[in-house]
């Protein structure tokens, strides 16, 4: 089970290697912890706009749609 302190320290270590841009694309499930660590609580960190998708089904789609610098899958 991951404690508030340990998806901190996760995202604080993304947050130094990835430059991230100003919107990000969430394909995986919110419920994920790869997810909610990186793609929400480190995007909500780094002050980034997050794009929720529909599914894989309609990545491409959401990226023409969103125009995401990052995506987390």
């Amino acid at each position: 089970m991951l404690c508030p302190r340990n998806i901190l320290s996760v995202t604080a270590g993304g947050l130094t290697l990835l430059d991230i841009g100003d919107v990000c694309l969430s394909v995986l499930p919110i419920h994920h912890s790869l997810e909610f660590s990186h793609g929400i609580v480190m995007m909500m960190q780094n002050g980034t706009t997050i794009s929720i998708g529909r599914g894989l089904r309609y990545f491409m789609e959401d990226m023409l749609l969103f125009q995401p610098n990052a995506a987390f899958l």
